[in-house]
């Protein structure tokens, strides 16, 4: 097979200067029917990179990530207003199309989530959904996007056996794959290291280490000692409200708000 990998996925979403473009949130409100579960949200990512949310259970970080490929229109009386802008788009523009934007917004959720199919069928189905490529160059981002989730040279000689006789670790990686695959502007991790074990964690840590130099990743955890070590900014929010942004060393060492001083004395650190 030909290593020979597609263009970076960060050229997806840079700017005219050549910069990779920022993901702004602007007054972000969320509904789960009467009860309001975020309140006036206002951020700016940086367009690549990782950030961390961190809080208690319950403040709103899983909620907020499933609001940039509205997901949450799956269920019914959940409803968002104001804005999330990728590439210089509100994804909550009613004319958005969410097949487009999933595309564009991939998510990688707590536990691995395999398809019931081969390895290279799992990180293969959905590039061929949404895109036309012929076999070769199929064969090449399989490659390639396995390569990146540090997954190829464990499956190489085993790409027709199915995903989930993988390890949980390899398993979640290969969702990693899978997602990266499509070449997203975002990529969303929902505490995705919680089910594995120590060494498991540290492949998938490395791993964000690496792609977060392409992409723009959010990461929620509830694990302190890993927001400090993968990511640049963080967000700690409680009861559906940011308490305090800011870069992870200046936030972990220095906290403006009292609020977040009294979380990170019992957090795990």
């Amino acid at each position: 097979m030909n290593a020979t990998a597609p263009d970076s996925p960060a050229l997806s979403h840079v700017s005219e200067d050549g910069t990779p473009t920022p993901v702004e949130v602007e007054n972000l409100q969320f509904h789960y029917g009467s009860f309001h579960a975020l309140k006036d949200l206002n951020l700016r990512f940086a367009g690549t990179g990782a950030t961390a949310l961190i809080g208690p259970s319950g403040c709103g970080k899983s909620t907020f990530l499933r609001i940039f490929n509205r997901i949450y229109e799956l269920y019914p009386g959940q409803h968002a207003e104001g804005s999330i802008r990728i590439d210089g788009e509100n994804v909550l523009d009613p004319h958005t199309d969410l097949n487009e934007l999933r595309t564009k917004v991939g998510m990688v959720f707590q536990r691995p989530t395999p398809f019931p199919m081969s390895i290279f069928e799992n990180v293969a189905f959905a590039v061929r959904k949404v895109q036309r490529i012929g076999k070769q160059e199929l064969a090449d981002r399989v490659e390639w996007s396995l390569s990146k989730a540090g997954l190829w040279e464990e499956v190489k000689d085993s790409l027709r056996k199915p995903g989930s006789a993988l390890s949980g670790g390899q398993q979640q990686r290969l969702c990693i794959a899978r997602t990266i695959a499509l070449q997203p502007s975002v990529l969303l991790l929902d505490e995705p290291t919680s089910a594995l074990d120590p060494y498991s964690v540290q492949k998938v840590e490395a791993l964000v280490e690496e792609l977060k130099n392409e992409f723009k990743i959010i990461i929620v955890t509830h694990n302190m000692s890993q927001a400090r070590r993968v990511s640049e900014e963080t967000v700690f929010m409680v009861r559906g409200e940011v308490v305090e942004f800011a870069p992870t060393r200046e936030l972990f060492d220095s906290p403006r708000e009292d609020r977040t001083r009294a979380y990170l004395q019992v957090g795990d650190l």
